[in-house]
């Protein structure tokens, strides 16, 4: 394993982190607007 390789894991990891936190974050948020409606 050579030093670009080791960097480039560094690199992707916090993008990954970062994708699955927003498509979290988003479901969490249609999920509160959906129940919110629901309830007008």
């Amino acid at each position: 394993m050579s030093g670009t390789d080791c960097f480039h894991d560094i690199t992707t990891f916090p993008d990954q982190f970062y994708i699955k936190s927003r498509i979290k974050s988003s479901i969490m948020a249609l999920y509160v607007f959906l129940f919110y409606h629901k309830r007008k």
